[in-house]
């Protein structure tokens, strides 16, 4: 029986060549859309090198100060007491506007106030980048060097390709030895093999690489740098007690972790109460870091939410707009065949006959335009990564990712066709063959 449901779908789909090839294209160019937003987020946010500690990570990347100035306007109130006219003058107080400054996080804010938590299990932090231009064959290369301090690659688990990463003795000695990512090392050399021992100037000293460490694919605030130095290499600037460079990295239960930093930034002294009276941290999840990249809130945690449904509002979009053509192209194409169905009602076909037919027909349709989505979605991830569309930042299609396609593809395929199907198995004899489209 299957066979031969499988038989009449082939001649069926080539028998209507441009419903078959409108269903396809939407069907595949769907997937093909979705399985490339979902890769894009696989990419940011998998668990995954250097991201496997994700859902532990707390990042504290700015300092805000601020001051609200206060204006008191007078409000008049006429009575009258004892035939004469009284005004009585009252005041309202309201806002005539703020004042901010916001910086990423001075080294020393964060060594004598923030590093101390007791509720994280590691904590570090790192400048955002330095950046500085190297001359290699003749052509510039562009480097962002950050300084970590300790438990950095603890926390962030870099994948090491060649030799080591930095350790506790480098800091101690202030030693001149960095670590380079991949991408980097196959720009200065070539290669990412047999690096380890060059050297490569810049800020007018001489560094060595002792160890080159996979590029990671995620692409923001965290992982903009592609050179590691130790912190005590790092020289910051006197000029402002807040304002620096640096980025804190917790990690531990992120609820505690919050709720530590936000007491300690309590006990940040203000050094010039006239000029900023509030002083703001806003510790984040990496998720929340990510959505307040897109400044849609102050508060990161509004932000990541406002980010969650605009990307629900997309996926949804891109679900339903395809699936009700396709439902209106399956009850087209289903009618036209009314004297089919009429025909074989006729012979002893039953309603149920009919409707598993249909669906059959159509899933069997559905994973054909799922395949073909799956090789345009591998093709437009090449193209992307190869062309260098992202920048640094490389997509990729997990197993995974892949089975849940495949699921979505077999629901995409049975919804759009099931409600077609049932009505036509419904139908009477005697009003399908009156259609006489044989």
């Amino acid at each position: 029986m299957i066979l031969n449901y499988f038989k009449l779908a082939l001649r069926v789909m080539l028998r209507r060549k441009f419903f078959t090839f409108i269903s396809l294209f939407g069907i595949s160019f769907t997937l093909m859309v979705l399985m490339l937003i979902v890769s894009y987020l696989n990419s940011q946010f998998a668990a995954t090198q250097p991201l496997s500690n994700v859902k532990e990570l707390v990042i504290v990347p700015n300092i805000k100060l601020r001051k609200e100035y206060f204006d008191s306007i007078p409000k008049y109130d006429t009575t009258i007491v004892n035939g004469l006219t009284k005004i009585d003058t009252t005041y309202d107080v309201k806002s005539a506007g703020q004042s901010n400054s916001i910086s990423d996080l001075s080294r020393r804010v964060i060594e004598d106030y923030l590093f101390k938590l007791s509720s994280t299990k590691l904590v570090s932090f790192a400048s955002r980048g330095n950046n500085f231009d190297l001359y290699r064959n003749n052509q510039k290369v562009s480097i962002s060097v950050s300084y970590i301090g300790p438990n950095y690659f603890d926390i962030l688990d870099y994948k090491i390709l060649e030799g080591r990463l930095l350790d506790e003795n480098d800091n101690k000695q202030s030693k001149h030895n960095i670590v380079i990512t991949s991408k980097l090392a196959i720009k200065l050399f070539g290669k990412t093999e047999n690096v380890v021992g060059q050297s490569i100037d810049f800020d007018n000293q001489d560094f060595k690489i002792v160890g080159v460490v996979e590029t990671p694919k995620p692409k923001n605030r965290l992982f903009n740098q592609n050179v590691f130095a130790s912190e005590s290499l790092y020289e910051e600037g006197a000029d402002n007690f807040y304002f620096g460079n640096c980025i804190l990295i917790a990690k531990g239960p992120v609820d505690l972790i919050k709720k530590d930093v936000l007491f300690a930034a309590t006990k940040i002294p203000f050094q010039d109460p006239e000029k900023y009276n509030e002083l703001i941290v806003n510790p984040m999840t990496y998720k929340e870091m990510f959505a307040s990249d897109f400044d849609f809130s102050e508060d990161p945690t509004k932000a990541y939410n406002i980010l969650k449904y605009i990307l629900i509002g997309i996926l949804a979009f891109f679900i339903l707009l395809p699936l009700l053509n396709l439902v209106n192209l399956n009850v087209s194409r289903i009618m036209d065949r009314s004297s089919e169905i009429g025909v074989r009602k006729a012979f002893g076909a039953t309603d149920n006959h009919i409707l598993y037919q249909y669906i059959f027909e159509n899933v069997i349709q559905t994973l054909l335009g799922g395949a073909i989505g799956l090789i345009m979605a591998l093709m437009a991830i090449y193209y992307i990564n190869t062309s260098g569309l992202l920048n640094e930042m490389e997509l990729s299609v997990s197993p995974t990712f892949f089975f849940y396609s495949l699921l979505a593809t077999l629901f995409f395929g049975l919804l759009s066709g099931v409600m077609p199907a049932y009505i036509i198995s419904k139908s009477h004899i005697v009003t399908s063959l009156k259609s006489k489209q044989l």
